[in-house]
C-alpha cells in the first residue's frame, strides 16, 4: 500500500512539475521584490509603491543588460559549434572505423566503413538556403 501511494505521489508531482516550478520562481521573485523594496524604504524612506517601481525597473534594466552582453558571444559559438561538426562528426567516425579494424568483433559491423554515415550525418545537418 505504502509502495502504491509513493508512486501515486511521483506520478502527481512529475505532472505537476511545471507548476511547482513556476510557483517557487515566483515566491523567490516575491521574496527578493519585497527585501530590495524594504531595503529602500528604510534607507531613503520612499514610499513602498515607488521603491518597488524602480526595483523592477531596475531588475529588468539588468537583466537586459546581462543578456546583451552574453547574446553576441553565445551566438558566434554556436555559429562556430554547427559550422565545426561536420568535420567533428568526421573525426569521430573515423576514430571507431581505427577501432574497428583493431577488435575483430567490431570489424563485423557498420563502424568498420567510414563512409557508411556520412549521407546520413549529412541528411540530418540543416541545409542553408
Amino acid at each position: 500500500m505504502a509502495l502504491f501511494v509513493a508512486a501515486l505521489v511521483v506520478l502527481f508531482i512529475l505532472k505537476v512539475i511545471d507548476v511547482l516550478l513556476l510557483v517557487f520562481l515566483a515566491i523567490l521573485l516575491a521574496v527578493y521584490l519585497s527585501a530590495v523594496t524594504d531595503w529602500l524604504e528604510r534607507r531613503f524612506g520612499m514610499r513602498r509603491w515607488l521603491g518597488l517601481t524602480l526595483t523592477v525597473v531596475a531588475t529588468i534594466a539588468g537583466v537586459a543588460t546581462i543578456a546583451a552582453l552574453l547574446a553576441p558571444p553565445v551566438v558566434e559559438q554556436t555559429r562556430a559549434l554547427i559550422g565545426g561538426l561536420p568535420q567533428t562528426l568526421t573525426n569521430i567516425q573515423s576514430v571507431l572505423a581505427r577501432w574497428a579494424s583493431q577488435y575483430p568483433v567490431l570489424d563485423q559491423t557498420e563502424l568498420a566503413n567510414p563512409s557508411s554515415g556520412s549521407c546520413q550525418i549529412s541528411s540530418a545537418m540543416p541545409r542553408d538556403s
